[in-house]
């Protein structure tokens, strides 16, 4: 049961607050406070900074790859929904080895990274159309 009376916040009052015992108490107690504190927005902060960036994904069917650009990881590739376009392959990935130039494509899945696409992530590719054989088709 509760009386009456009200409660009294020890540690607000002033009397107790200029007690040489409770001012190291009351100290801290704030240096704790504030210690957790600059943890927490420590680990937030590199939270915030150490996710991957989120990149929007492009699809495109029946891509033809006409020919790569020298001297560049870049190929001039053309589809249905895409005029003929310079594709620049980011360095994240050997895109030599996976894209051929005179071969069309059924899907092109790459991420837009602004100066580069990028194909590195999982579910991401090009995917060849082929023919009864297995092998990829070639322009005609």
């Amino acid at each position: 049961m509760r009386s009456g009376l009200p409660v009294r916040k020890l540690w607000l009052r002033k009397e107790n607050a200029e007690h040489p015992k409770t001012e190291g108490m009351i100290n801290r107690g704030r240096a704790f406070i504030y210690t957790m504190l600059m943890i927490a927005l420590t680990f937030g902060l590199a939270f915030a900074l150490a996710r991957p960036a989120k990149y929007p994904v492009e699809t495109h069917h029946n891509v033809t790859v006409w020919s790569r650009i020298k001297g560049a990881q870049a190929w001039w590739i053309s589809a249905d929904d895409l005029p003929l376009t310079r594709w620049d392959c980011c360095p994240d990935f050997p895109c030599a080895e996976v894209i051929w130039p005179g071969y069309v494509a059924a899907t092109f899945k790459y991420e837009e990274r602004g100066s580069c696409k990028s194909i590195r992530a999982a579910g991401l590719g090009i995917f060849w159309k082929r023919d009864e054989q297995g092998n990829a088709k070639e322009i005609q």
